[in-house]
């Protein structure tokens, strides 16, 4: 249970500092999403393994995908039938009083035929944008502080030497606020680690020069061997 109220809480935290509908995520991390996705990152017996994320186009959207949904067809837009949905998820995936701050965010059992094919987290993180995920125009940015720690620390990190200091980011543009953060609480959920406790952060441009932020990513880079030389 410790561990649960402490996978919600952060997951609160990280979904309520989405205030724009302009993200950044690192190139390198964003790149590898897919990866992360797929590692066993979740202690035994937390309820949110079971919980998966899928595209609809019904919705056109990501949407929870519910095991214990399989075989029923919501209909949408119905109170009522929302509210047995509500009631029929509950215990199932995340409480009800934290899906309640995520205005049109589904669930649907795995055989919902509005479900589309999607590839890992990537997929699902830049569903839908279309032109609205800028990689062809990646904002550079250097931190002083972790070029000086890159040439003057003793025994630096694999990850600090490939960086050297130096990050890129990929924008991405949402249709909307609760696009944004419904975006958010599945990139959270799918990369957060019990271990590290660090989700791969998705970023105002304000932050992008945030020393502190920056030295999560290596963390990141470190944990999941992302730390090849620059340019490969």
């Amino acid at each position: 249970l410790k561990r649960r109220l402490e996978l919600i809480r952060f997951a609160d935290a990280y979904v309520r500092a989405v205030k724009s509908t302009s993200l950044f995520v690192e190139e390198r991390l964003f790149t590898a999403l897919n990866l992360i996705g797929g590692v066993n990152r979740y202690p035994p017996f937390v309820r949110e393994r079971e919980l998966g994320f899928g595209y609809s186009s019904e919705v056109e959207d990501v949407v929870l995908v519910v095991p214990q949904l399989l075989g029923v067809r919501i209909k949408r837009n119905q109170p009522r039938e929302e509210a047995r949905l509500c009631q029929r998820i509950r215990g199932h995936c995340l409480p009800a009083w934290f899906l309640e701050q995520f205005q049109g965010l589904y669930a649907m059992g795995p055989d919902d035929p509005s479900l589309h094919r999607i590839v890992g987290v990537q997929g699902l993180l830049t569903a839908g944008l279309g032109d609205r995920t800028v990689e062809d125009h990646p904002v550079d940015v250097s931190i002083p502080y972790l070029k000086f720690q890159t040439r003057h620390t003793v025994d630096p990190s694999p990850a600090l030497l490939a960086s050297s200091g130096d990050f890129r980011f990929v924008e991405l543009k949402f249709h909307s606020l609760a696009q944004a953060r419904r975006r958010a609480l599945m990139l959270f959920l799918c990369t957060f680690s019990s271990r590290t406790h660090l989700a791969v952060p998705l970023l105002h441009k304000s932050m992008l020069q945030d020393s502190s932020t920056c030295q999560g990513m290596l963390k990141l880079w470190d944990a999941y061997g992302l730390a090849w030389p620059a340019g490969d």
